[in-house]
């Protein structure tokens, strides 16, 4: 991505968000016996008993991570706020592994006003999750932080579909509004026609979410071509700087 300027950006100091990896010596594993408040023996000393100890089992590798994440004000109009969000997720696992993440907005005091989730496929390495949350103009006065809540994954299944090529281009623009066409070219690796769902998203100089689409077909054997049009208005035409296949699914 290219850097640039935020569109109404609104920064808000993010909570930490703790990390899934642990390491032994943050929770020391200690056994406390229970001690009756009376004692019964009180002109006895008391004898120390021997320490009772347990293994320690190293915890396994996460298979997800977080790197980073932040949101920002994408777009007002006169009743909502777009909140567009985005997290940095890397898969430790070496192939594809099933996401799903949930982050959430909270108020002053620490209440819930708003959350969004997404589930994804992720390719090994860092990727890049991005949706957008709609406001009304009271819960948005309300925000005062953001964070990730939740966050696992697990292996991929096996797939019989990929992608050739995307792509997309103005197909039309009138005095308010920009049509953009996407292309999505779907190879089905199989010898039979398989439901695929196949989602694209446009974002922004920081790879925030501006907007996007997805189509449900039967696709045959071998290569097949997924197009639909996607309307935008004229400033949120103006802030695309990507375009993306996030999602393709048999189902």
């Amino acid at each position: 991505m290219t850097n640039g300027k935020e569109a109404d950006s609104d920064p808000i100091a993010p909570v930490a968000f703790v990390s899934n990896k642990q390491t032994p010596d943050v929770a020391p594993d200690v056994i406390i016996d229970a001690v009756s408040a009376i004692d019964p023996t009180p002109n006895e000393i008391a004898k120390a008993s021997p320490p009772k100890t347990r293994a320690q089992v190293a915890p396994a590798e996460p298979i997800l991570d977080v790197v980073s994440f932040n949101q920002k004000i994408a777009k007002r109009t006169s009743r909502y706020i777009y909140r567009s969000w985005r997290v940095d997720v890397e898969n430790h696992l070496g192939v594809n592994a099933e996401a799903y993440l949930e982050v959430e907005w909270l108020d002053a005091d620490g209440f819930r006003v708003d959350y969004s989730n997404e589930s994804r496929t992720l390719a090994p390495g860092v990727n890049v999750i991005s949706d957008i949350e709609i406001f009304d103009r009271e819960e948005n006065d309300r925000v005062h932080s953001f964070r990730v809540t939740e966050i696992k994954g697990k292996k991929a299944n096996e797939t019989m579909l990929g992608i050739s090529e995307c792509r997309d281009k103005i197909g039309k623009r009138t005095r308010r509004y920009v049509h953009r066409s996407w292309r999505v070219d779907v190879v089905n690796n199989s010898n039979k026609s398989v439901d695929c769902y196949v989602e694209v998203e446009w974002l922004d100089a920081d790879g925030h979410r501006i907007d996007y689409s997805n189509e449900t077909r039967a696709v045959a054997p071998g290569t097949n071509v997924i197009t639909d049009t996607e309307m935008f208005d004229r400033e949120e035409n103006a802030r695309v700087r990507a375009f993306r296949v996030v999602k393709l699914n048999e189902r």
